[in-house]
């Protein structure tokens, strides 16, 4: 039985394509789609010969409550969840809620009510969900596991090691001589899951070199582009997921502001864009396939100990990463302002 990552490579597409064309997202080209899913029949084929055999073997019922299968990151851990769950024999139901919270509530209560054996959330929200929706679950015996969600801190978890992520990033910042730098948050929750600002904050302060000198920014690139021209003196380099990071290398381009020799960009998520960006984006790997895979194995073998409710003690998964360095970072400006060139 082929796995979603040799789909991916029959198919010569990435395995968050596959993942999107198995929701059934309408934002797959109709050549890609059809592409994709001729191969899946063909092993479908094979592994329902398998399946025949091996019919006694109980299918173990999984809810994903994602925030959309359109996102870069989701749709990269959509990927390890649906590859795990195969290979263990799981069939994963999804649901997509559109970064919308009543939506997820809604959902949940629907899926208590069904013959789930567990749930995977995914939701990317900044709010925790109401303590009635887990009540729901356990009253149900549905094992709820969250994912980059520390929000619901009562069940097992499976987050990115964002303290790593922190140390990693601003040490690497302060290596190349950079004491003051920026965040560029987002205007949705959509970054959420990409990067935390407490744990750069966390990580600046246990260096007790540099400062966060301006947390406020937003991905108004426009606006934002123009009080950096504007500001007397103005980070030398910006931390941001890789979705506003690449965004904004290319409204810097248009407004004359080098990267790096201007100003750095270091981004979160190692998006498979982030590469050929110009420059390419350094940026940190969350592994998000890795951490799909991880919470099925997790949700998995809390079933199979037998466990109903809330009746065991929550466990924390941290999935390391790593740095990613290419050309967006570099030593910073000698200047206090930012001098664009204008070609």
């Amino acid at each position: 039985m082929a796995t979603m990552r040799q789909i991916a490579q029959l198919a010569n597409v990435s395995t968050a394509t596959v993942s999107r064309v198995l929701a059934n997202n309408p934002h797959i080209r109709p050549e890609v789609r059809q592409r994709v899913l001729d191969i899946v029949q063909l092993f479908r084929y094979r592994s329902n010969r398998l399946a025949a055999e091996t019919s006694a073997t109980p299918t173990t019922r999984i809810a994903c409550i994602v925030s959309s299968v359109s996102s870069e990151y989701y749709g990269r851990v959509l990927s390890g969840v649906l590859e795990a769950g195969a290979e263990k024999l799981c069939h994963i139901h999804i649901v997509q809620t559109h970064y919308v919270l009543a939506k997820a509530c809604e959902a949940i209560m629907q899926i208590a009510e069904q013959p789930f054996d567990g749930i995977l959330f995914m939701t990317g929200q900044r709010e925790p969900l109401p303590h009635s929706t887990l009540l729901a679950l356990w009253s149900h015996n549905i094992i709820p596991i969250a994912i980059d969600y520390q929000q619901l801190a009562e069940v097992d978890q499976v987050l990115t090691d964002e303290e790593a992520l922190g140390e990693q990033l601003v040490n690497y910042l302060m290596r190349l001589g950079h004491r003051r730098i920026g965040y560029l948050g987002g205007t949705t929750d959509r970054e959420m899951p990409l990067i935390h600002f407490p744990a750069l904050t966390h990580a600046m302060k246990r260096s007790g070199l540099g400062q966060f000198v301006r947390e406020d920014y937003v991905a108004d690139f426009d606006t934002f582009s123009a009080e950096i021209l504007a500001d007397p003196e103005p980070p030398t380099a910006l931390i941001a997921g890789d979705g506003c990071a690449g965004q904004f290398i290319q409204h810097a381009g248009r407004h004359g502001i080098r990267i790096p020799q201007e100003i750095s960009v270091a981004g979160c998520g190692n998006m498979p864009f982030a590469e050929r960006l110009s420059p390419p984006l350094t940026t940190m790997e969350q592994y998000p396939e890795k951490i799909g895979r991880r919470a099925i194995e997790l949700l998995v073998r809390r079933i199979s100990e037998g466990h109903t409710g809330c009746d065991y003690t929550p466990e924390t998964i941290l999935v390391p990463v790593d740095l990613i360095i290419r050309d967006s970072c570099g030593k910073p400006r000698r200047t206090s302002r930012i001098m664009p060139k204008h070609t």
